[in-house]
């Protein structure tokens, strides 16, 4: 979400791939590959990264420096509840469209995944969201 208003700039597209996906740790390669950034670009920006508290080594896997968001920094706390918000603006905007074009229609399931996003239960909704992957 954060790439949909500050831009596809690096540095925001890996922000916004580790804010996304925030539950596990990664790679160099990983992150590069899910932020659509240059491994170059990446080294150049992790020591940046690291001292601002927005992320953290957590192990090595072999040779690969393995790393996660940092949860606990008041930045990323910061970023991620504005990414929550920012996506619970745009999902209200576009039911709201639909409705007015006569084309919304929520499964049971949407619904209960929208109403635990709207009581903040953003870790609860977001296993649904991969329960209900799994089904499909």
């Amino acid at each position: 979400m954060l790439v949909d208003i500050f831009g596809k700039y690096p540095q925001i597209r890996v922000l916004d791939f580790l804010i996304e996906n925030r539950e596990y740790d990664y790679s160099i390669s990983d992150i590069a590959r899910g932020s659509d950034v240059g491994r170059p670009t990446l080294y150049e920006m992790i020591d940046g990264l690291i001292e601002l508290g927005v992320m953290q080594e957590t192990r090595r896997n072999g040779n690969a420096r393995m790393f996660a968001t940092n949860k606990n920094s008041p930045l990323v706390q910061y970023l991620s509840r504005f990414d929550f918000e920012l996506s619970k603006e745009l999902i209200t905007k576009e039911l709201e469209r639909q409705d007015s074009e006569g084309t919304a229609s929520l499964s049971p399931q949407e619904e209960a995944i929208l109403n635990l996003i709207g009581e903040g239960e953003i870790d609860r909704a977001i296993e649904r969201v991969k329960a209900l992957a799994a089904e499909v």
